[in-house]
């Protein structure tokens, strides 16, 4: 896993012949009530759960986290309109690297690739003299 921001790091990963397998976009919302984590939540085109928030960040209420989405189109507006009632802090979408509309779609939906999963066989990485 490397966070966005983390260029050198991500480098790194691919010099040592990684490759990204999906990323976490995130979108936080404001005002969260504080909601339960550990919920199966109904969305339509979407498998969704409320997660608790890493506690690094300790924000007041739960993540809506959605690992797959059938139906980007349905599951992401549908998601931003029932994360607040949800008392959620944030939204997490997982998108396998592949699904570039759905890149598209979250960053028109306003929310950021967060980090980012590697995977494959690590090779010897070269250093440079």
């Amino acid at each position: 896993m490397c966070p966005t921001h983390e260029h050198a790091r991500a480098e790194l990963a691919r010099a040592a012949g990684l490759a990204v397998e999906e990323s976490w976009w995130l979108m936080e919302l404001q005002g969260s009530g504080g909601g339960e984590a550990g919920c199966q939540i109904e969305l339509p085109g979407a498998e969704a759960i409320t997660v608790g928030a890493p506690a690094i960040y300790a924000p007041p209420g739960p993540i809506l986290f959605l690992p797959s989405l059938a139906d980007a189109g349905r599951a992401v507006p549908a998601a931003i309109a029932k994360a607040p009632e949800l008392g959620c802090s944030a939204i997490v979408v997982n998108q396998v690297a592949s699904d570039e509309a759905l890149s598209n779609n979250l960053i028109d939906a306003g929310f950021r690739r967060h980090c980012d999963y590697y995977t494959g066989a690590i090779q010897r990485v070269q250093e440079t003299p």
